[in-house]
């Protein structure tokens, strides 16, 4: 192709090409099934769970990332919400006797009122019973949560991180958003996270199909908007696919998706999706330390699942689970001499520790073989 032809590139719209592309899931999409109604999550997932049938689901590793650091938040809101109704119901424990001394206690209309008194006190407290039950059962989400559990079995064999180095991908990022090159240069202000968005277009610029984007956002360096709805995905984007793949690249609502491959569905389902909210990320004001024993953590919990995943014993220590990984040949060398590196430190001696970017492109590089290795088996 001449190089002056791709700044004319015309996609199609997209109605005419989603049957046979690959769709891939932004972060809010799982997020907003904390806010829909059982009947909507449910035509949901039968619609990803067609679309992983067919091998034309991918989900990034970043959203899955994303999606696993903001789900407390989103369970936390439903509690704040029904906490803020409860704060609102307030009985009337003073009798009309007492507020209207100068009516007998024999006056009809004096015992009708008394008596719808009594009764609405009775329904405050049914209604903040019943308000109270609802509170445990989802807070009973952080232990027992069948979304997450739907979430997970969908997401089994279709995540996807990109295959070049996450070091690479943050230079990458730190060039594009100097030159205001989208997406996720809106992001370059975020104290975290704010190459999330980049990480994600890197996983979808990797893909050599036709591929639909389904996202919420509306953020200007994704999409073109008016009256904060989004109308299609930026030129800048369409090009860069275009010129990389030879395929055509679309961003559409969660709605648009359904609309287009089940058009029938019911109209609350329509309405809910209609509706979703703008999820704002979680923002924790790390310490240095906070932020190398959060990534800590991730490794600890990735490398349960390796050995889980490869039917092993795992007692909770890093380095002798992946000795022992390492020995069957599940993970690379490389991959264990750098846990090795990481985990013969002292975690108490800051100063000697290696770099939080050394840290973070292990996570990932374990991230990798571990999705690789779950492909596969």
């Amino acid at each position: 192709m001449e190089p002056w032809r791709k700044y004319l590139f015309q996609p199609n719209p997209v109605s005419e090409w989603i049957d046979e592309a690959i769709i891939v899931i932004d972060t809010n999409v799982l997020l907003a099934a904390y806010q829909w109604r059982e009947l909507t999550f449910s035509e949901v997932v039968t619609v990803l769970e067609e679309l992983k049938k067919n091998n034309r689901l991918i989900i990034p590793l970043q959203v899955i990332e994303e999606f696993s650091k903001n789900r407390p938040q989103q369970i936390m809101q439903r509690i704040n919400d029904i906490n803020t109704i409860i704060s609102t119901l307030k009985k009337d424990n003073t009798s009309l006797e007492q507020k209207l001394p100068m009516w007998q206690k024999k006056d009809e209309l004096l015992k009708k009122a008394e008596n719808s008194r009594k009764e609405y006190n009775s329904s405050i407290d049914n209604y903040n019973k019943e308000l109270k039950n609802l509170k445990r059962k989802i807070e009973n989400l952080f232990y027992e949560d069948h979304i997450l559990d739907q979430i997970e079995r969908i997401a089994d064999g279709i995540v996807k991180s990109p295959t070049k180095k996450m070091s690479e991908i943050i230079k990458e990022g730190e060039q594009r958003y100097k030159d205001k090159i989208p997406p996720g240069h809106k992001d370059s202000t975020k104290s975290e996270n704010s190459y999330g968005d980049y990480i994600i277009w890197s996983t979808i610029l990797e893909l050599k199909e036709n591929v639909v984007f389904v996202s919420s956002d509306v953020k200007k360096d994704w999409v073109y908007s008016y009256n904060n709805n989004s109308f299609v995905a930026r030129r800048e984007l369409t090009e860069e696919f275009y010129t990389k793949n030879n395929k055509s690249f679309a961003h559409i609502t969660p709605k648009t998706l359904i609309d287009l491959i089940n058009p029938d569905v019911d109209d609350t389902v329509k309405e809910d999706l209609e509706n979703i909210g703008e999820f704002e990320e979680v923002s924790y004001s790390l310490s240095k330390k906070e932020e190398y024993n959060d990534f800590y953590y991730r490794i600890n919990i990735l490398i349960g699942f390796f050995a889980d995943k490869g039917k092993l014993n795992y007692t909770g220590n890093v380095l002798d689970t992946a000795e022992i990984l390492f020995e069957k040949q599940l993970i690379s060398e490389k991959l264990y001499r750098k846990l090795e590196d990481i985990y013969n430190q002292d975690p108490n001696d800051f100063h000697s520790l290696l770099s939080l970017e050394e840290i973070i492109e292990t996570y990932h590089h374990l991230a990798r073989e571990y999705f690789n290795f779950n492909e596969k088996n």
